[in-house]
């Protein structure tokens, strides 16, 4: 897309994503992650910007350490308010936050994470009481962050604590929410990176039967070899197949938690930094992959809103607007594709011998789009359609003596105006 266009589609984006969410929850949640219990972002920097990506949840955390404050009491402070209204906002408009469970307390096992008996029972007491809080409002609970790799350690270098652990706690916790708000998704895994070996022992030990759901963290910006959204679809797939080996040909509904591609100015391995046009491209193919797939049930981009202004720190730079909160390209590519998910009633994609990537989808008022790209190539292919679609939604139409140009960046086209 040319810088030019660019800011028309800015102009124009914004002109489409002014809606408030559907009284009736989609059936595949878009979902932002934004640190509002981190103090990092208010509701009311967050609502704007997730009205205009068309984002139908967030996902935050409360910490056991707020909760927990003194040893046996529990009480929800002051610093979560501010979420919480975001909370009631969201329900009454059909969306669904997700809320994560997370991290250790002073008063159990010096402060690092969870592993003795006493610590899993105080934490699934504190889990208790928050689902309690927002029973109503919330369905959605995450149990733990990125488990796997020892998020939640005060030490130095972190501590990680077994699968085993993760299981035991996972169980408590799971028995105790259910019982208080029947109607709750308990979500188990949270793991961070395409993480076989830990995934694999999980299975091995029960792990699905200890949750709803499962939920990982498809990240690949950083993989040698493997770095487009392609790679986490693939890799998901495989997923899927070993949960069903798993689990007697049961699907287990998958909650894709976090993921995204860095704008940081830091070079890694034999890649280019991932430009934010880029990072725009890569969430529309990978948002219109994942909604083929049946087994995944949402997905929450990392994230809404930088957490810094260090561009050589990767982790100030996921969002998709600045930390002065403008927009990236990633606002406007997900306020694209939030339109077509929301108003599809069938998308699948397919895969050409040649390495072309076509999503057709079939929308209730507006007929028929298309979405076309290659993984990590350029190629012409015939096209006589031009006369059938009205609406060009993402991409360059590079159309010539019946041939068509398609690139990395997915070129989506609709019959109607969506």
């Amino acid at each position: 897309m040319t810088l030019s266009r660019f800011f028309k589609f800015f102009i124009f984006l914004f002109s489409l994503t002014n809606f408030a969410f559907s009284q009736t929850p989609q059936p595949f949640i878009i979902g932002v992650g934004t640190h509002m219990g981190q103090k990092l972002l208010t509701s009311g920097q967050a609502k704007p910007l997730m009205n205009a990506a068309g984002s139908n949840s967030f996902r935050d955390e409360i910490f056991w350490g707020r909760i927990e404050e003194n040893k046996g009491v529990l009480t929800f402070p002051d610093r979560y308010r501010d979420m919480d209204s975001l909370v009631t906002t969201l329900n009454k408009e059909g969306g669904k936050p997700i809320i994560v469970l997370v991290y250790g307390n002073k008063f159990y096992d010096d402060n690092d994470g969870v592993e003795s008996d006493e610590a899993i029972q105080a934490f699934t007491k504190y889990a208790k009481f928050v689902a309690q809080h927002f029973k109503g409002r919330v369905t959605l609970f995450e149990v733990w962050n990125e488990w796997n790799i020892g998020l939640g350690s005060t030490k130095k270098p972190r501590t990680t604590k077994s699968v085993d652990t993760y299981v035991k706690l996972l169980d408590s916790v799971y028995k105790a929410i259910k019982k208080e708000v029947p109607e709750a998704v308990v979500i188990g895994g949270s793991v961070a990176g395409p993480d076989d070996k830990w995934i694999d022992k999980f299975i091995a030990l029960g792990g699905l039967k200890k949750a709803d759901a499962f939920s990982v963290h498809p990240y690949f910006y950083d993989r040698t070899g493997r770095t487009r959204p392609e790679d986490a679809i693939d890799w998901l797939k495989d997923l899927n197949s070993k949960i069903l080996k798993a689990n007697n040909n049961q699907s287990v509904p998958l909650y894709l938690t976090e993921l995204g591609w860095p704008n940081d100015n830091v070079r890694r391995l034999l890649r280019r930094r991932w430009e934010p046009e880029q990072t725009a491209d890569f969430l529309i193919r990978f948002y219109l992959q994942a909604k083929s797939l049946n087994y995944v049930a949402g997905a929450w981009w990392y994230e809404l809103v930088n957490t810094g202004t260090d561009s050589d720190n990767k982790e100030h730079n996921f969002g998709m607007a600045e930390k002065s909160l403008k927009p990236k390209p990633a606002l406007q590519a997900m306020a694209v594709v939030s339109k077509i998910i929301n108003q599809a009633t069938s998308l699948n994609v397919s895969t050409a011998r040649n390495g072309l990537y076509k999503a057709s989808i079939q929308t209730a008022k507006n007929g028929k789009c298309i979405a076309l790209w290659t993984k990590d190539h350029s190629l012409t292919v015939d096209f006589a359609g031009e006369s059938t679609y009205k609406q060009v939604l993402w991409g360059v139409f590079d159309h010539a003596n019946g041939r068509l140009r398609i690139t990395e960046t997915p070129l989506i086209m609709c019959e109607q105006n969506l």
